[in-house]
């Protein structure tokens, strides 16, 4: 459970070190489904590109994301 939602869109970096844009959510499934299917072996996993943007659904408030570990911060912040 979050008490905010991601503002989109994000890029997101895979591996290999390319990126790619989602619009929204969807997009963002997408992208993850089709690179999961074109890349069966790989070890890696495609991730956020920070900083990101998200809305606080308590105040419509707009906070800076600048890390993997800030994102996880907020979450348990929800809780």
């Amino acid at each position: 459970l979050t008490c905010f939602e991601i503002v989109f869109p994000v890029t997101i970096t895979f591996p290999d070190g390319t990126t790619a844009e989602a619009s929204d959510r969807m997009a963002l499934h997408k992208l993850l489904r089709t690179w999961k299917q074109n890349n069966p072996g790989t070890t890696g996993r495609p991730e956020l590109t920070f900083p990101i943007t998200v809305k606080m659904d308590d105040d419509g408030s707009l906070v800076t994301v600048n890390s993997r570990e800030e994102l996880h911060q907020l979450k348990e912040d929800c809780e």
